[in-house]
C-alpha cells in the first residue's frame, strides 16, 4: 500500500513538473511572439518613412524584416506592395495584396491598392470586383468609390460611373473632384444642362473654387451660350488669375478666341505682375540642361550616381513605356518613352524633364532649392500655397500640379510632400494644340521653405 501511494505520488509529482515546464515554455513563447510583433511594428514604421523619404531600397529591406518577424502583417505586405507600385511594377504588388488578403481577408486596404493596381494594368473587370470587396467591408469607402467612378468613366458605363461619384458626394458633399468628374461624365453624355446644375450644387458648397467656374464656362461653351461662358470665365479668372492663360490653351475655351469679350477679358488679365518663366530661365548653373544629350550632361557634370528605371502605362492607352531617372548629388534628370528596359540612356539620348533637389543648384532665372516662401514671393510676385492630396483643394494649378507630380513618376514618388506653389510657363507663343511645349515649375514646400523644383509637362496625356 505504501508502495503503491509512493509510486502514484511520484507520478503525480513527475507530471505536475512537465506541465510546468510545458506551461513555462508557452509563456516563454508568448513573449517571444509579444516581443516580435512590437520589433515588427517598429520595423513597418521605419519602413513608410523610409518609403516617404524616397529611400526605396532601405524601405524594401525595413518592410521585409517586419513581415521576416511577424509573417501575418498584412499592413506591410500592402506597403511594400505599394512602393512596388511606386516604382512601377503593378504585378509584384499584386502578389503582395494577395498575401495581405490571406492574412486578414478582412483588410479593406489591401482589396482598394489591389483594385487601384489592376485598373493601372487595364484589367477593368478584376479591379471593380476588388474595390467592391473593399466597400463591403467598409461601406464609407469614399476613395475606393471615387476609383471605381474613374474607371466606368474610362469604360464609357456613364450610368455606373454616376452612381460611384453621387456616391463619392453623398459621402463627402464638399469633394469637388467628385462634382468636377461627374460633371465630365455629364459632359460626355452631352447632358450639358445636368452638369451645369451639378456644378451649381457644387459652388454653394464650395462658393470660391475656381475650378468649378473654369468647368462651367467649358460647358457652356460647348451649348454655344458664349455670354455664360465669358461670364462663368470671368469668375473664374477674379478667384485665380492664372485661369486665363490656361483659357487660352484650353481645347475647349480657345474656341472663343474670335469673340471681342473672350479677348478684352484676357487682354485685361494679361497686365497684371506675375511672373512667368521662358525656356532661358531654365538653365541651372549656367548650363542648358532641358533637351540636352546625355553625353553633353556627362561631359558637364560627371557620372551620375545613379540610374534608376520605371514601368508606366502610358494614359488613355494599353501601352507601358519605361521611364529613366539619372540622379545627380543636386538634381535628377528624366529621359522617357523606351518601349525596353535599359539599365543607363545611349549617348544621344536627350533630357525631357528634372528636378532640382539641392540648394547648390540654381535656376537662371534665380530659382533653387532653400529659398523661404517669402524669398520666392518677393522676387517672382505672389504665390499660393496649395495643400496636396486633398480633395478640396482643386483648380487649374492644382491640376497642373499633379498632373507633373504624377503622369510620368510612380503614385507616391512625392508623397512625402504636403504643400506646393507654382509658376507658370510664359504661354504667349504656345497653340493650344501644341501641349508638349508647355510647361511649369512646381516647388514643393517643406518647414516653408522650397525643398525641390520640379519642371514637368501639365497638361500631356
Amino acid at each position: 500500500m505504501y508502495k503503491r501511494g509512493m509510486v502514484s505520488f511520484i507520478i503525480m509529482i513527475c507530471l505536475l513538473s512537465i506541465s510546468l515546464i510545458g506551461c513555462n515554455k508557452s509563456v516563454q513563447s508568448d513573449n517571444v511572439a509579444s516581443e516580435n510583433t512590437d520589433k515588427a511594428k517598429l520595423s513597418y514604421q521605419k519602413a513608410v518613412e523610409l518609403h516617404q523619404k524616397g529611400y526605396n531600397d532601405e524601405a524594401i529591406k525595413a518592410y521585409d524584416k517586419a513581415i521576416q518577424l511577424n509573417k501575418n502583417y498584412a499592413e506591410a505586405y500592402v506597403g511594400k506592395g505599394a512602393l512596388l507600385s511606386d516604382l512601377g511594377k503593378p504585378e509584384d504588388a499584386i502578389d503582395l495584396y494577395d498575401k495581405a488578403i490571406f492574412a486578414n481577408p478582412t483588410y479593406a486596404n489591401a482589396y482598394y491598392e489591389k483594385g487601384r493596381d489592376l485598373y493601372v494594368m487595364q484589367d477593368y473587370n478584376k479591379a471593380i470586383e476588388a474595390l467592391d470587396i473593399a466597400i463591403k467591408l467598409n461601406s464609407n469607402y469614399s476613395d475606393a468609390f471615387f476609383c471605381k467612378g474613374v474607371i466606368y468613366k474610362e469604360l464609357k458605363q456613364y450610368d455606373n460611373a454616376l452612381q460611384a461619384f453621387n456616391k463619392v458626394i453623398e459621402l463627402d458633399e464638399r469633394n469637388t473632384l467628385a462634382y468636377i468628374n461627374k460633371t465630365r461624365v455629364l459632359q460626355e453624355s452631352k447632358k450639358y444642362q445636368e452638369g451645369i446644375q451639378t456644378l451649381d450644387t457644387a459652388i454653394e458648397l464650395v462658393t470660391n473654387d475656381d475650378s468649378l467656374y473654369f468647368e462651367k464656362a467649358r460647358i457652356y461653351t460647348l451649348m454655344k451660350n458664349f455670354d455664360y461662358a465669358i461670364k462663368s470665365l470671368a469668375k473664374s479668372i477674379e478667384l485665380n488669375s492664372n485661369n486665363a492663360k490656361y483659357a487660352k490653351i484650353d481645347e475647349i475655351l480657345s474656341s472663343l478666341e474670335l469673340i471681342e469679350e473672350f479677348q478684352l477679358l484676357l487682354s485685361d488679365v494679361s497686365k497684371d505682375n506675375t511672373w512667368s518663366f521662358n525656356l532661358d530661365d531654365l538653365y541651372l548653373n549656367d548650363k542648358q540642361v532641358l533637351n540636352s544629350s546625355y553625353e553633353d550632361i556627362i561631359k558637364h557634370f560627371g557620372q551620375p550616381i545613379k540610374v534608376d528605371s520605371y514601368k508606366l502605362r502610358m494614359a488613355g492607352t494599353d501601352d507601358y513605356n519605361y521611364f529613366l531617372n539619372v540622379k545627380y548629388e543636386s538634381m535628377e534628370l528624366e529621359l522617357f518613352f523606351y518601349d525596353k528596359q535599359l539599365d543607363e540612356p545611349n549617348s544621344k539620348d536627350s533630357i525631357k524633364r528634372f528636378d532640382v533637389i539641392g540648394q547648390n543648384m540654381e535656376l537662371a532665372c534665380g530659382l533653387k532649392v532653400g529659398m523661404t516662401v517669402d524669398e520666392v514671393i518677393n522676387k517672382f510676385g505672389t504665390r499660393e500655397i496649395y495643400k496636396l492630396n486633398s480633395t478640396t483643394t482643386t483648380g487649374h494649378e492644382v491640376s497642373a500640379i499633379n498632373n507633373i507630380l504624377t503622369r510620368s513618376k510612380p503614385k507616391k514618388y512625392y508623397s512625402q510632400y504636403n504643400e506646393a506653389m507654382y509658376i507658370d510657363m510664359d504661354c504667349e507663343n504656345v497653340k493650344s494644340e501644341d501641349v508638349s511645349k508647355y510647361m511649369g515649375l512646381v516647388l514643393l514646400i517643406k518647414d516653408n521653405m522650397v525643398d525641390r523644383i520640379v519642371l514637368g509637362y501639365p497638361n500631356l496625356p
